[in-house]
Formats: C-alpha cells, structure tokens, sequence
C-alpha cells in the first residue's frame, strides 16, 4: 500500500535536487567557459543557490515530515513495514539532516561564496605562479573550513569531521592505520622499481595539438561503454565530472601538450565518475539511493577505469590502433611494449595527476599530513609552500621547481574539500579489491576485450555490484558485499608487485 507521507518526503527531497542539478550546471560552468567579469555576479548565485539548498533540506516542514517516519537522533524508521529502500532513504535522508541542521544559514551563503571566488583565482594564481595571489582566499577557506569542523563536531581531531563529510564510514585513525601500512611496504617496492627502469621514449613525450589531443580523447570516449547522448566533454584547468542528472554527466579534461597520456588518464579517471553516476538508479532520483555511497566508492570506480582496465595490455591493444592513425608519424615505429612500459614507468614526480601507480599515493599522504596541519594550527598557508616542498623531498626525494608544480597544483582546497584527498587512495584500494573478483567473475576477461572490442560487460559488473545500490551501503559495507572482504591494500600492493621493470 503506498505510504502518502513518505512519497511526501520524497517530492521535496526531489524538488530540492532541481536546486541542487541547477547549482552544479554553475559549477561546470565556472570550470568551463564563464567570462572572468562575471566572477562576482557568479559567486553570489553560487551563494544564493547552496542558501536555498540548504534552507530547503533544513526547513521546518521537512523536518516534521521526516521526524513522523524515522529518529531524527538514530537514523530508524519508524514503521516497521517499510520497503527496505524507504528504511535507507529515510536514515540517509536523517543522517543529513542532522549535518546539515549544525551549519548555519549565513555560514553556508559565505562558505559559497568564498571558495567560488577562491577557485578562479587560483586558476589565474596556478597559471602565473603566484601563490601569494591566492593565499589571501586560502587562509579564509582554512578558516571557515576550521568552523565547519566545529560546527558539524568531532571526537579526536577537527579533520575528522571534515573527512567524514566525503568518507562518512571509515574513522580518521582507520585512515591512518591503512596509511601507515601502506607507505611501509611503497618504501620497500619504490627503490626496487627504480633500479630497473627502461629509458623513455622521446616520441611520447612528443609535443600534441590540442586538436588531435580533442581527437583521441573522443575516439577514448567513443570506445567507452558510455552512450554518447549522457555526457558531453569540455576543456577546464583541472579535469573534473559534474553530475547534472544520472542521463546527464559533464567531464573535462586538459591537454599537456608533452604528455597525451595524461589527456588519456583523465579522460578515463572522470569518464569512471560519470559511469558511476549513470548506473544509479534513475527511478529513484531526488532520494539517496540514486546518490553515490561515498566519495570513496566514487573515486573506486574512477581508478578502476583508469588504472585496472586503462592501464592493462588488452586495453592497449583494442586502443592503441586508433591512437597510431590520430598520431601518426609520431606513433608510427612506437611498438605496443614500448608505450606499455611508458604507462607503468615509476619515477618520482611533482604532480599528483601525472604520477605513477606506485608513486601516486605519497602524493596524497603528502596532502593527508599538510591538510591536518593546516585545519589544526600547526601551519599557516604563509609557510604552506615551504613545508609542501620539505614534505616532498621527504616522501618523494624532489623538490618542486616553483608552486605551479607545487602547493598550487590542485583545485580541492580553494573549492574548500578538505578532507577529499584519503578518498583518493581509498578508492584506488576499493578499485582493486574491486578487481580482484572482477577478474574471479570473468577469469577470461581478456580475451572478451580483445575478441569482442567492447568494454560493456565490465560496467556491468560494476553494475552489479556497485552502482546499482546508491547509498543503501555504507563504504565498508559495500566493499564486504562486492568482495567478500573488509577493505585492504593487499589487493593494489600484489598488483604493483606483479608489474615488470
């Protein structure tokens, strides 16, 4: 029998997504194409948008109808005879309730409005190498982020409470613990992997126009499992996947016009984002089982495709055709094992995007030290350049050249996402775990690529076991369901000890 209340809530829940869909086609707008003169106007309907939203998911009205059908306090339904989607809808729709109840109204317009600004300015601060242009922003997103901290409250350290707005589920010393062991067994692996390095070829590092770099990455997208009428791609400072709508996804990409792998692997990286988010359920939209399980789990299904299956040799083989007619002469006398070991050569680098398998987690454990420091105190942003530099001779043994390769290379802090950086490398562990029983399920999944040239029978998979469950999972949750196991490193590091150098 239909429960009129609980479709009640759902019909504001739904409302408010429109709000929601509104600000993110502002979002992609602003990483996109928006004219610098309309940087002002902008953060204010940024600010009156993220006002709205919040004023509606707080209102009185939806808290009374939500407080009819579950514990505000705990999250339980309270009609027993529920649907097992109304009880998750309902404890998810509480568990935001009560997030979003501890920040205030005026807070929220502000916080809005200052990391939009913060963001384009730090576009023209990366693109200039001018960190003192943007450290002004910094420090007010630091400190309004340190009152988010406050406000949302934390047992241990303030950054916790900022972790959990991106991994709700896993604790901060969980983090820690997990990174602990995995800098341990990357201080044995690195040195090994770099005494036996092939020389690289200079012909793929040869310099791309930005038209034949457009070019692969549509004939990339086009050998994706991704129906064309779901997404478009655009160009931004820094790749990046706006979900307007599961049937509408934007991504961006870059191009270096040295290195068209890296316009490869953000392609892959933010097409795994919008396959994610076309595989929710499109019924349920406007409820959270039609919203990602976390940002881990998100970033799971990016380095899936990025790495497990952008990096493997039956990947290379299906693509690696198409990329030699698009560059060719320069692709002509490059063999497929020589650009293979291209893909999985280890070498110390100062960009986290551009790094290495094995490298890449460093770059975020560096991030994972500085934000903490940051959020608690112990480092101001007029010393951030300094300590970025002294943390990356300490885990990677270089030293950037300026900020732009430095403290300035990525947008998650002007966009105010502290607390986003553990998500990476917990969803590259995801994504292999992931991986593992991919490759039990399909124990000839390379031959399939290879025979039928068609990648749709991975994204089911990941159908299955991921997309399809919204947030009716918690992350550990739905790693045990999709695995069989809590989740670990061990999966990644046997990938990274199985590679040959």
């Amino acid at each position: 029998m239909p429960d009129s209340l609980y479709n009640e809530i759902v019909s504001l829940s739904r409302q408010t997504s429109i709000f929601e869909s509104m600000a993110h086609l502002q979002t992609w707008d602003l990483e996109t194409h928006m004219p610098k003169a309309g940087l002002i106007h902008r953060s204010d309907m940024m600010s009156s948008l993220a006002s709205l939203v919040h004023a509606r998911k707080t209102s009185a009205e939806f808290k009374r109808l939500l407080a009819k059908r579950v514990s505000l306090r705990t999250g339980k339904a309270k009609d027993p005879h529920l649907t097992a989607t109304q009880k998750a809808c309902l404890r998810e729709w509480a568990k935001e309730y009560r997030q979003l109840h501890n920040l205030p109204q005026p807070w929220v317009e502000e916080f809005s409005k200052i990391t939009t600004q913060a963001s384009q300015v730090w576009a023209e601060a990366k693109r200039t190498n001018q960190f003192q242009l943007f450290a002004p922003h910094l420090e007010k997103v630091v400190q309004f982020s340190r009152e988010k901290a406050s406000f949302l409250g934390y047992k241990t350290h303030p950054y916790e409470a900022l972790l959990h707005t991106f991994e709700p589920s896993i604790p901060l010393k969980t983090v820690h613990s997990l990174f602990r062991r995995l800098r341990a067994s990357l201080d044995r692996l690195i040195p090994k992997a770099l005494q036996n390095q092939p020389p690289l070829s200079k012909a793929l590092q040869a310099h791309v126009s930005d038209s034949k770099q457009w070019a692969i990455s549509q004939s990339l997208l086009s050998t994706l499992p991704m129906a064309p009428e779901q997404y478009r791609l655009d160009l931004s400072s820094h790749p990046c996947s706006i979900s307007i709508h599961p049937l509408d996804q934007r991504i961006t990409t870059r191009f270096l016009p040295n290195s068209f792998l890296s316009n490869i692997y953000s392609v892959l990286h933010e097409a795994g984002h919008a396959m994610y988010e076309m595989g929710l359920p499109h019924n349920l939209w406007g409820t959270p089982l039609c919203q990602a399980a976390s940002i881990s789990i998100h970033e799971s299904q990016s380095r899936f495709w990025e790495i497990c299956i952008g990096k493997s040799k039956p990947f290379w083989q299906v693509f690696y055709p198409q990329l030699q007619k698009i560059l060719h002469p320069t692709l002509k006398k490059i063999s497929l094992d020589t650009l293979f070991q291209e893909v999985h050569h280890v070498r110390p680098s100062f960009v986290r995007v551009e790094a290495d398998d094995m490298t890449y987690p460093l770059h975020v454990m560096l991030r994972f030290e500085l934000e903490q420091a940051l959020i608690g105190q112990d480092l101001s942003v007029q010393d951030l350049p300094f300590v970025w530099n002294e943390l990356m001779k300490k885990y990677l043994g270089i030293t950037p050249r300026h900020d732009r390769e430095g403290c300035l290379q990525d947008i998650h802090w002007a966009a105010g996402l502290f607390g986003y950086f553990p998500t990476y490398v917990l969803g590259t562990l995801g994504a292999f775990q992931l991986f593992a029983s991919f490759q039990k399920e399909h124990p000839n999944w390379q031959a399939m690529i290879l025979e039928e040239k068609d990648l749709s029978f991975i994204r089911h998979f990941l159908q299955q076991t991921i997309h399809r469950h919204g947030k009716m999972f918690t992350t550990p949750e739905l790693i045990l369901t999709a695995t069989g196991s809590p989740l670990s490193e061990k999966p990644f590091l046997q990938h990274l000890k199985t590679l040959k150098f």
